[in-house]
């Protein structure tokens, strides 16, 4: 199952997984800038900035979080142990799919700075061969102007090496979240308590 199919059955399952997932994680994993598409309906407001756009859904989601355990837990001990199982359950699958599209969203940005960089020195070669009259001539000025592409190029494969690893441990530590949150739920659904508790 994709990340968006699974982000799509734990919508329409408990209406708490407001977090966006990254496309291009399951998409193509080829492409560098890929389009970081948001579900509807999420917590990340419009007019916010995007530094705000970061924290703002987490922080909200922890604080209903801990609401949700203050107040609506149930009154029957029993019941309120696995009411709270499953809350945090669903609670560590959303932020785990939260964490994944700011690991890829990081990488894009790095790797369009890191090719920025790389444009600018590209447009001093190209001022250096004007001054040579269109001639291709390797000075100390031009020798150091290569140099810094290398080191920018090795910089975007160590990006893209990075965050592949990273990915792949935030995707083993979902694999075990999903498995848990699967596991309580089926316990619950024994025990004939509602699994569908949602976060008001």
């Amino acid at each position: 199952m994709s990340y968006q199919s699974m982000n799509n059955y734990l919508h329409q399952d408990t209406n708490i997984w407001n977090c966006p997932y990254p496309v291009s994680v399951f998409s193509n994993p080829d492409s560098r800038y890929s389009v970081l598409e948001m579900k509807p309906n999420t917590y990340w407001s419009e007019g916010a900035n995007e530094s705000e756009q970061s924290i703002h859904p987490v922080k909200k989601t922890i604080e209903k979080l801990i609401n949700h355990l203050v107040g609506d837990s149930p009154t029957n001990p029993i019941n309120c142990i696995w009411h709270d199982k499953l809350t945090i359950a669903r609670f560590k699958i959303s932020s785990l799919v939260h964490a994944l599209y700011l690991r890829e969203k990081l990488k894009s940005d790095n790797l369009y700075r890191i090719d920025q960089d790389i444009c600018n020195i590209h447009t001093q070669q190209f001022a250096l061969q004007d001054a040579h009259f269109g001639q291709y001539s390797m000075n100390s000025a031009q020798f150091g102007l290569e140099k810094a592409v290398t080191g920018l190029e090795s910089e975007k494969r160590s990006e893209a090496v990075g965050c592949w690893k990273d990915i792949l441990g935030l995707r083993k530590d979902l694999t075990d979240a999903i498995t848990e949150y699967l596991s309580i739920k089926r316990k619950t659904s024994l025990l004939g308590m509602d699994s569908n508790i949602k976060i008001k």
